[in-house]
């Protein structure tokens, strides 16, 4: 538990508060009946302990240890503060893929990942926020959305420029640019992406992906199944073998969404 002391610039009133944190399992709190409990703790807590609030953290922040940080000063009113700035301030732009690297390793919450078309939201010069879009990776992908398509495989902002509309804002201005039929996005309901960014710009609902399954092993290193395949056949063993023979244990997660969008639709 950590206190901290509210003040009446940033709150409107002064009030001694006591936060308490907790680590929420990504697949266990995800399930119904976890998230309803987590639901009526919250307004439990709010009615009869004001004086308390919780505040979660979900299992995949601690892969991005900044961002946990960040979520924690804010919350304390600590080192970082939330920037107050215009849209029209904005600069977007075309980035190179090691330009951005190094923010979502530390804001995104599963890292970088595929590369592909990129592009920077600045402030003042500051990268706040970014896009990534990249060439289709699925199998069945044309059969499902043509040939000319692009995947939404990144999308972050930074804790302190989070802002009312500021994604879909960000997001609708990046589309304008793209050439292609539609684009796709998947969003992950294991840490509870519902799709409402996409919602806000016209996307529409495809199709739910089951749900699909990866290892964590020492350390809470995670590796994802074809990884762990590729090196299971490497040493001529199943994967059940390998993941056993190296402690990696098998973790499901919840549903995926996909969202897509028509480029040309009037």
């Amino acid at each position: 538990m950590i206190d901290w002391t509210t003040t009446k610039e940033r709150f409107g009133y002064d009030m001694h508060r006591h936060l308490l944190i907790e680590c929420q399992g990504d697949y266990w709190h995800s399930l119904d009946k976890a998230r309803r409990n987590d639901r009526a703790k919250f307004t439990y807590m709010d009615r009869y302990f004001p004086e308390y609030e919780i505040m979660y953290i979900w299992e995949h922040e601690f892969y991005s240890k900044d961002g946990v940080l960040d979520r924690l000063r804010i919350k304390m009113g600590a080192d970082i503060r939330v920037i107050s700035f215009e849209f029209g301030d904005v600069e977007i732009k075309e980035v190179k893929s090691s330009d951005i690297r190094s923010f979502l390793d530390a804001y995104h919450y599963i890292g970088r990942g595929r590369g592909g078309k990129c592009f920077g939201a600045f402030l003042g010069g500051t990268l706040i926020a970014c896009v990534v879009l990249s060439s289709p990776s699925r199998n069945n992908g044309s059969e499902l959305f043509g040939d000319n398509y692009c995947e939404v495989s990144r999308f972050c902002i930074h804790p302190a420029y989070h802002k009312k509309n500021f994604g879909s804002w960000l997001l609708s201005r990046v589309l304008r640019t793209l050439k292609c039929d539609r684009v796709v996005a998947y969003t992950d309901t294991t840490v509870g992406h519902t799709g409402i960014l996409y919602k806000a710009n016209n996307f529409k609902l495809h199709h739910t992906v089951p749900a699909d399954y990866w290892y964590v092993g020492p350390g809470f290193y995670v590796m994802h199944k074809q990884t762990l395949y590729k090196r299971a056949r490497a040493a001529h063993m199943t994967e059940s073998e390998f993941a056993g023979e190296n402690s990696y244990v098998k973790r499901y997660g919840g549903n995926k969404l996909c969202f897509v969008r028509d480029l040309n639709a009037a």
